[in-house]
């Protein structure tokens, strides 16, 4: 019992510090971005700011909506010797970190990338939780593990939308922004649904569709992007998903099939 209830204490922070500091980042971005980022400041006046201001603002708050009755129910818990009921709201908690990330995955003109990654970091803490409950419970130690260890490495493959420069042409400029921004509206519900199977199941089934959307996604945004700058980070995350799946994931993939037989 005393397991179960650090895990949950674990799950209930993970969440809880994933959306505390990825909304002090996003609301300091929609303060500061205003004026701040030069050709990516609000007033500059062409699309990509507006834009991307549009998507942090309209996720955060709606984020905070769904979040803030579970948010109270968690804290609620969280100093007392009881356990939150994960399950009750895990749908309405996963959609709101989802709605939550579209914001986190667009550059403004004022960015703290740290504190993203911090708070991408309580959101894996949670993940952890979950991985090491499953497998105390006699699940699966090696579909649980490869699971967790693909959808991090998935959650880091998603394409942020970067600017192009502004004298950029057509021809080079509409295939980016679309593998950008449909990257982040195809990717964000996918990595959600994945989120929600884990915390559910405490392992995912590893489907083809979301590696193959992913590839596509970023792979594109990758090579319209190289003349002007290289994405290391992007390129190494995607290549990792990619590694992680077929050295783990198929062999999961098999497990399952027959664990399910």
């Amino acid at each position: 019992m005393k397991r179960k209830l650090v895990i949950n204490k674990l799950e209930v922070i993970g969440f809880l510090g994933y959306f505390l500091f990825l909304g002090v980042e996003r609301i300091l971005a929609l303060i500061l971005s205003t004026f701040q980022g030069g050709s990516l400041s609000l007033t500059a006046g062409w699309f990509f700011p507006i834009v991307t201001y549009v998507i942090s603002a309209l996720a955060l708050i709606g984020g905070l909506i769904l979040f803030a009755k579970p948010a109270k129910e968690m804290l609620k818990t969280l100093f007392k010797k009881e356990e939150y009921d994960l399950n009750k709201d895990l749908t309405k908690i996963v959609i709101a970190s989802s709605i939550y990330l579209f914001g986190g995955m667009v550059h403004t003109g004022f960015t703290l990338s740290a504190l993203q990654f911090v708070s991408y970091g309580f959101l894996i803490m949670a993940l952890i939780a979950k991985c090491v409950d499953h497998c105390k419970d006699n699940g699966n130690k090696y579909i649980s593990i490869a699971s967790l260890i693909y959808i991090v490495c998935f959650s880091m493959a998603l394409p942020v939308c970067y600017a192009l420069p502004q004298d950029t042409g057509l021809v080079l400029s509409i295939p980016f922004y679309i593998s950008e921004f449909g990257g982040i509206f195809v990717l964000v519900p996918m990595f959600g649904l994945m989120m929600l199977e884990y915390f559910e199941t405490g392992v995912h089934k590893f489907y083809i569709s979301p590696l193959v959307a992913v590839t596509i996604f970023s792979g594109v945004a990758i090579v319209l992007r190289w003349d002007y700058e290289i994405n290391w980070f992007l390129l190494i995350a995607l290549g990792t998903t990619i590694l992680v799946f077929l050295a783990l994931g198929i062999a999961a993939r098999i497990k399952l099939k027959k664990q399910n037989n």
